[in-house]
């Protein structure tokens, strides 16, 4: 589901187009088997995202939480400005960084 990279180089996650109650399991083990990989930096592509409720966010999250000092970085890339508001409102983009396009966070 990850597209392979070398340490250095920044593990893309794809999320689904709905991160619901269906899907969050799955999509949190994904996030927890790139976590894992011991990549710098894991970016998770929220391009296609269109809906995310709080069984996705709390996937986000317990992912967030695994990550110890010297880990590596979680952030968010590209997520539709609904996804982007629900994300606000619970404060994650105070905890990692949410970038405005997959671009920004692959250079960033």
């Amino acid at each position: 589901m990850h597209a392979p990279c070398a340490h250095d180089a920044p593990l893309l996650v794809p999320a689904p187009v709905e991160i619901d109650m269906d899907v969050a399991d799955e999509f949190g083990r994904h996030l927890t088997e790139a976590i894992a990989a011991g990549p710098r930096r894991v970016i998770v592509d929220m391009t296609r995202t269109v809906f995310c409720d709080s069984s996705g966010i709390s996937a986000i999250m317990a992912a967030f939480n695994r990550i110890h000092a010297g880990g590596p970085l979680l952030c968010l890339a590209a997520p539709h400005p609904r996804v982007r508001r629900v994300l606000t409102i619970v404060g994650l983009d105070l905890l990692m960084p949410v970038h405005a396009d997959l671009d920004e966070a692959l250079t960033g």
